[in-house]
């Protein structure tokens, strides 16, 4: 099993057959029979690797150097979404970048197999949530759970941020559950048979209550970014460029001042967007003025782009009274 671990880690993953369609034959008994059952504590790093080949490989592939001291790294997949674009990683082109304001989808290169005894939790690793990278679901893994992670990530930070092809940015942790305490698995020595008996409502657990498993149905899914593109990813800041650019090409110079009011309009949505989404823990974006400043600064790009006058009063103001913190409970204008 080791050695199937270094093949695969050496083999950067392709688009075209990624991922690839692992088979459960490899699986062992302890897969849903839990070997120890009086330990319901979080895994460390000795556990993690132990329990990876007494499953049968659970992350697929393992590699040593992503183990931390109670978590594993996951490293970024080839096939990613950018504000609904499509982006392909490989050795040649190995950065995804994700600018200011915009969603991407972001897959595991990794394959995960979960005992029915664990259950995983994922989050971004913490160097990427303090350059103001979000992850924006709730991380959990259940029990049974087979394939890739697909992780909706958002920069709500005022610079581009870059993942790496293959290089961790998430991480893992496992944590036991009761399962091998409480569910009765007599007679059951195939995970087929501890589905069948869960159908015919005859797997128990505490108290003789009936246990729930993960629908098989919903294993080894395509990831989201393989499918059909998901409605509505997209980020702010793409649709406001675009929406200048419309109004700089039917702009009629006889009617500056009303082009420019609809610019304005649109420049002081984003700047309330923007104060919706400062990240204010003392590292990205400490005041409202930060974001403010940053919608200012892309209109006026715009309108410097198409030659046009570069007054943008209707973003961020300039009287005192407009610079008090939303906390104040003052009304936008």
């Amino acid at each position: 099993m080791e050695s199937a671990d270094r093949t695969e880690a050496a083999e950067k993953p392709h688009d075209h057959d990624w991922p690839k369609k692992f088979t459960v034959d490899g699986l062992k008994e302890s897969f849903w029979r839990d070997p120890d059952p009086e330990n319901t504590a979080v895994l460390t790093a000795d556990l993690i690797r132990e329990y990876h080949y007494e499953v049968g490989r659970m992350i697929r592939p393992f590699q040593e150097k992503h183990l931390n001291s109670a978590s594993y790294d996951l490293t970024l997949g080839p096939r990613c979404l950018v504000d609904g674009e499509e982006e392909i990683l490989s050795e040649r082109k190995p950065i995804l970048r994700i600018e200011p304001g915009s969603i991407a989808l972001a897959p595991s290169r990794e394959v995960l197999f979960i005992p029915h005894w664990l259950v995983a939790t994922f989050n971004l690793k913490s160097q990427y949530i303090f350059k103001g990278l979000l992850m924006g679901i709730g991380p959990q893994i259940d029990p049974g759970y087979m394939g890739v992670l697909t992780c909706p990530l958002h920069n709500i930070s005022c610079e581009p941020i870059d993942l790496h092809f293959c290089e961790p940015f998430a991480k893992l942790d496992f944590i036991r559950t009761t399962w091998g305490a409480t569910v009765d698995l007599t007679g059951v020595h195939t995970e087929d048979a501890l589905y069948e008996r869960a159908e015919r409502k005859e797997l128990t657990g505490y108290k003789g209550n009936r246990m729930i498993l993960w629908p098989r149905e919903e294993n080894f899914r395509p990831p989201l970014v393989t499918g059909r593109k998901p409605a509505g990813v997209k980020g702010s800041l793409g649709d406001l460029k675009k929406q200048v650019k419309e109004f700089g090409k039917k702009l009629d110079w006889g009617f500056v001042g009303g082009a420019l009011l609809a610019i304005t309009t649109i420049a002081a949505v984003v700047g309330v967007g923007a104060l919706a989404v400062v990240y204010t823990d003392g590292r990205v974006g400490d005041t409202r003025d930060d974001a403010v400043q940053a919608a200012r600064t892309e209109v006026k790009s715009e309108l410097q782009e198409l030659g046009q006058p570069q007054q943008v009063s209707g973003v961020g103001g300039g009287r005192a009274r407009d610079k008090a913190p939303l906390a104040a409970g003052r009304p936008l204008r």
